[in-house]
């Protein structure tokens, strides 16, 4: 598959489609949050909707609640609605940038925090675990597999250590 099918691929799916609105309004939101005098639209409401609408569309997908992406968009609609409840406007310029990284970068903060949750790891958490999750050079579908290789590998460096 040559590069440019590769890119119309991406572009073709869903999930970047849902990715890419929810980024436009979270920039409007953020920007009309820095001129709220001039502007009395309020695209939070929107962007909680998509969220929302976002997690019932990978939970149909996957058939299920609780998968890891779905976890993703359960994290970022939480951080949301924090920033909603708390009146914290600090939460949509960090949503704003972890978003920037994720388009310039393809890094996933949130989904490499998600992957440390405890019911996503099979292996106990650890120094190698943690480096692995953020300092890997992954996609967001394989970093689960990378942080238990990380611990599957200290673990048999901690046994092969314990035998001599």
């Amino acid at each position: 598959m040559s590069s440019d099918q590769q890119s119309e691929v991406i572009f073709l799916s869903s999930g970047w489609w849902w990715k890419t609105a929810s980024k436009v309004l979270l920039v409007t939101n953020t920007c009309l949050l820095v001129a709220v005098s001039v502007f009395d639209v309020d695209t939070i409401n929107m962007l909680i909707s998509l969220g929302v609408l976002q997690i019932g569309m990978y939970a149909w997908r996957d058939k299920s609640s609780i998968t890891f992406p779905v976890q993703i968009r359960w994290l970022y609609l939480a951080l949301l609605l924090l920033g909603v409840i708390l009146e914290i406007n600090f939460v949509y310029n960090a949503l704003l940038i972890l978003n920037l990284i994720d388009i310039v970068f393809s890094y996933t903060l949130l989904a490499r925090l998600a992957a440390l949750f405890p019911w996503n790891r099979s292996v106990p958490l650890s120094l190698e675990v943690f480096y692995a999750a953020f300092f890997s050079k992954t996609d967001t579908e394989c970093i689960l597999r990378v942080i238990a290789d990380a611990g599957l590998a200290k673990m048999r460096t901690a046994e092969r250590q314990s035998a001599f």
